[in-house]
């Protein structure tokens, strides 16, 4: 007799809806940060040194490994492997993360929050944000406490989790988007690409020249005085 994913019994519901619910939520938020990060190793591993939870020096070497469990994780949620585990890996990567945000909020600190969930989310640190990171957290937890340790998820499962998730990405960039005209958006794009791949052009970039002010305007006056 072939037992059931989750077990038998009226649990059986509960235990799937918790599950795709908490699984179609997670795995595209951490898959999109992990993918964002990658490319932006050296501004999360800043990041991580202003949230100040780990000593400055660990942050360069921190930075590639949370990243490369970001995608690991994500990836084995959506395709439904040793759900229990994984299920508590991702519930307590977003609590420590929340954590992380309420222990800086309550010091009065501003700060990135280096998500990544979207290519150009650099804003700051909010009490939204540690909650949402506390809620998923939490379902990840509850998920991983009721569904069994089976090795791979039913496939009509992994389908609902697929369509859940493309929707969950939907929305946050939606959210994201909500934030910026298209003219700022764009300008917000530029800036961040030669940020990540022309460091020091955008570093040594000269400032525009103010209109109506010659820019050696200066030098000219100190040869006038000068003269006899």
């Amino acid at each position: 007799m072939t037992s059931m994913p989750f077990g038998h019994g009226p649990s059986y519901d509960l235990a799937a809806y918790v599950s795709v619910a908490a699984r179609g939520l997670a795995w595209p938020l951490l898959l999109q940060g992990g993918l964002t990060k990658v490319r932006t190793l050296r501004a999360f591993a800043a990041s991580l040194q202003d949230y100040a939870i780990v000593p400055p020096w660990a942050a360069p070497a921190l930075a590639p490994v949370l990243t490369g469990l970001e995608l690991m994780v994500g990836t084995l949620l959506l395709a439904g492997l040793a759900s229990r585990p994984v299920l508590a890996l991702a519930g307590l990567m977003f609590l420590a993360f929340g954590l992380a945000m309420i222990v800086n909020l309550r010091l009065r600190r501003i700060i990135s929050c280096g998500c990544g969930v979207t290519p150009w989310s650099d804003s700051p640190i909010s009490w939204p944000k540690a909650i949402v990171n506390l809620g998923l957290g939490a379902g990840c937890a509850a998920a991983a406490a009721v569904v069994q340790n089976v090795t791979l998820q039913p496939l009509p499962l992994i389908s609902l989790v697929l369509c859940l998730g493309l929707i969950t990405s939907v929305a946050s960039y939606a959210a994201a988007l909500r934030r910026y005209a298209p003219r700022e958006l764009r300008a917000l794009w530029i800036e961040q690409w030669q940020r990540v791949h022309c460091p020091v052009q955008s570093a040594t970039q000269p400032a525009p020249a103010r209109i109506g002010i010659p820019p050696d305007s200066s030098s000219i006056q100190l040869e006038v005085r000068s003269e006899p």
